[in-house]
């Protein structure tokens, strides 16, 4: 997951939103081959992050190396100060190095986050030097949902889902399509 490192509690569960997008739209690239998140946080668990989850390159590229990854996505995100703006930022880690091998930033409103996440991600691919097609880049650029509020109930699942609680993350999901059937 990502890190929130603000003060909103509400704003919280997008530390598993977040990565799930990222995930997602890297997914889209017919180039990079994925390790699903549910892999690396089997590993994150083992070798124990510690209680706040917080990853650090060298630990990335440790963990990264335990699942065959070339690469690790990290990020943060948090409220700013002035304008009232939440920032993402993403490093991409080399697993062999542990060096950051490509950074991405975006800062506007919360009601911007899909724009900021996309942007963060085609920084990335960008910076790692990875052109995409045309379908791959339209692909990239098709947003999950225009409710917020349905994105928030659906991280709010997949942090319950990460957390064994099958219930409250059932309740979270149907949350999220009855305000977004689509």
């Amino acid at each position: 997951p990502w890190r929130y490192l603000g003060a909103n509690q509400e704003l919280a569960p997008l530390e598993k939103g977040i990565a799930h997008l990222i995930l997602t739209d890297l997914s889209k690239v017919t180039s990079l081959r994925l390790v699903e998140r549910e892999q690396l946080r089997a590993v994150t668990d083992e070798i124990a992050l510690g209680a706040a989850q917080r990853t650090e390159p060298a630990t990335a590229a440790r963990s990264g190396r335990l699942v065959r990854a070339a690469r690790i996505v990290q990020g943060s995100f948090r409220d700013e100060a002035r304008g009232g703006n939440l920032r993402l930022d993403a490093n991409v880690v080399a697993t062999q190095t542990g060096a950051i091998t490509a950074r991405g930033t975006a800062s506007d409103k919360l009601a911007q986050l899909f724009a900021m996440e996309k942007q963060v991600v085609l920084e990335l691919l960008q910076q790692l030097r990875i052109n995409l097609s045309a379908a791959e880049r339209r692909a990239i650029m098709e947003r999950p949902t225009s409710d917020l509020q349905a994105f928030l109930a659906f991280s709010r699942g997949l942090d319950a889902e990460d957390r064994g609680d099958l219930r409250a993350a059932a309740q979270q999901y149907e949350a999220a399509v009855a305000r977004d059937p689509n």
